[in-house]
């Protein structure tokens, strides 16, 4: 892949409506991932953390939108302080003037992590939830000019909705995941964009994933540990076995990848280590480029992890620059 065309990226967020209901009864120790009807990134930080990130020579910016937009299509889905679609193509136009080649929006319509719908949260699959996600996967391709949109899509199993998080669990079953999928895929495509999703369903049923999932999508799969040896013969637990060997498995099968660390479980090394073990297992070909996932509201509270992984990312730039694009 030509060195100008490599992406390195980071997934920030301006909504965080993703995990929990709001005010939900049951929760514990998950304040931080329940919805509130306020918007919670931080304006100000939000310029320096973006400056920030341009300054090392990061080209792409992810924006987790969420409930961070006020719709036009849909302003029923705005929270106090969303951003008008003039604020958001203004902050659009400022991140390209400062370095930015792409911006890529993501609206994670996974049904685990997708509370900024609210009532249409619970109306997955149906004529409703496929009109609200085709108005609404249309405006954002054309507030950000997209390219590419991010539609989420992980993690939908019982167990991240469990009562920390929410009152009523829905989950896709069976044909009725891909289904949904295949409309929020032409949805994008009708665009003119290139829809991307996290890779997780490989993870359980890899016949499946490759037999159903089209070639077009760019897979997100995602290795937050610190251990890289050869997955083959290590003592790497089961989950960590699968999570390297698909990177493997999804160049093979043909898919394009944007392999995704992150230092949110304190293996401050991650990202580097990612880079150079997908340049040992994913081809040229696939390879479009690394993304970085702090996974943190954008907040000053989260100023050190986020710096810290975005420094994390650069260091991993230079070296994919000065090893293998030299």
């Amino acid at each position: 892949m030509e060195k100008s065309k490599m992406m390195w990226a980071t997934l920030a967020h301006l909504g965080y409506n993703m995990w929990g209901d709001e005010n939900h009864r049951y929760v514990r120790n998950t304040l931080t991932h329940l919805s509130t009807q306020v918007m919670r990134a931080d304006k100000k930080y939000w310029v320096e953390y973006t400056n920030y990130m341009a300054s090392l020579g990061l080209n792409t910016l992810i924006i987790d939108v969420g409930e961070a937009l006020r719709y036009e299509s849909h302003p029923e889905l705005a929270v106090i302080d969303s951003w008008s679609r003039e604020e958001m193509e203004k902050e659009i136009d400022r991140l390209h003037s400062i370095g930015f080649t792409e911006i890529i929006p993501k609206l994670n319509f996974g049904a685990g992590h997708d509370t900024w719908l609210k009532i249409y949260d619970h109306m997955l699959s149906s004529s409703v939830y496929k009109q609200v996600t085709a108005d609404l996967i249309s405006e954002a391709c054309d507030v950000f000019k997209a390219k590419h949109l991010h539609l989420g899509m992980d993690e939908e199993h019982y167990r991240f909705q469990n009562e920390n998080r929410r009152g009523l669990a829905i989950v896709r079953q069976g044909n009725g995941w891909w289904r949904d999928l295949y409309h929020l895929v032409d949805c994008v495509e009708k665009e003119n964009a290139r829809a991307w999703v996290w890779a997780d369903p490989i993870w359980y049923n890899p016949e499946e994933f490759v037999r159903k999932m089209p070639r077009s999508v760019v897979q997100c799969n995602w290795y937050y540990g610190s251990e890289f040896e050869n997955p083959q013969n290590t003592g790497l637990d089961h989950d960590d076995r699968t999570y390297l060997e698909c990177f493997e498995l999804l160049d093979r099968h043909g898919y394009d990848q944007a392999p995704t660390g992150s230092n949110c479980y304190g293996a401050e090394e991650n990202l580097l280590d990612l880079t150079k073990y997908c340049h040992e297992h994913v081809s040229n070909e696939h390879l479009l480029g690394f993304m970085d996932a702090p996974w943190s509201a954008a907040r000053k509270s989260s100023k050190e992890r986020q710096f810290r992984s975005a420094g994390h990312l650069a260091e991993a730039k230079i070296w994919y620059e000065t090893t293998v694009e030299k």
